[in-house]
């Protein structure tokens, strides 16, 4: 059985939150950071919809590579691959608490995302055995575009405590896949204001 709480002394307020935390995306291999800015409005006292654009950084270093050139000079020819988003996000969320000191909800937030990222589909490196030239040589193959446009969605629970009439603060984090085929894990601290 669903069941909630709400105080009838706790106004239907509008707010804006802005988010910064931790995103792990895909298996785990790239970790990075999280930044949104949400607007919420109640639809009823547990129910509100919401709007919002949110961003993620993500990176990790390849398999090490170092060689020595015929100098003698160290060089190092790791790859490093970064990925980024930048996403539209519009959903409702249901608030299984509302008091006036404590809200715990949760929301499903369809979104529209644009990506770039650096990873390559094939990755292979030739050594000077194999070529006869004096450094390794790296050999890049992509099928896959490096810049993307998906929509999607994000399933998000946050926590936040009421510092006075205005402010809020919380927990939030997320879950959230696109027709990239891109699964993006997200937590972190959330400061907002209502507007009474």
């Amino acid at each position: 059985m669903l069941s909630f709480y709400t105080s009838a002394q706790n106004p239907l307020s509008s707010s804006t939150d802005i988010a910064l935390g931790r995103s792990i995306h895909g298996t785990g291999d790239l970790a990075g950071y999280y930044l949104g800015f949400q607007f919420d409005t109640p639809i009823t006292s547990i129910l509100y919809w919401s709007l919002g654009i949110e961003a993620t950084l993500n990176d990790a270093p390849d398999l090490p590579l170092f060689y020595e050139e015929p100098n003698g000079n160290i060089q190092n020819g790791t790859l490093h691959f970064v990925t980024n988003g930048l996403q539209l996000i519009g959903g409702v969320g249901f608030k299984f608490i509302n008091s006036e000191k404590h809200i715990l909800g949760v929301s499903l937030n369809p979104l529209f995302r644009y990506q770039a990222t650096s990873i390559s589909d094939r990755i292979g490196t030739i050594y000077p055995a194999g070529t006869g030239l004096p450094v390794p040589v790296r050999v890049i193959e992509s099928e896959t575009p490096y810049r993307t446009y998906s929509v999607g969605a994000s399933l998000k629970l946050k926590y936040q405590y009421q510092l006075n009439e205005k402010w809020q603060m919380g927990l939030m984090g997320g879950v959230q896949s696109d027709t990239n085929g891109d699964t993006i894990f997200y937590y972190g601290l959330q400061i907002g204001r209502k507007y009474l």
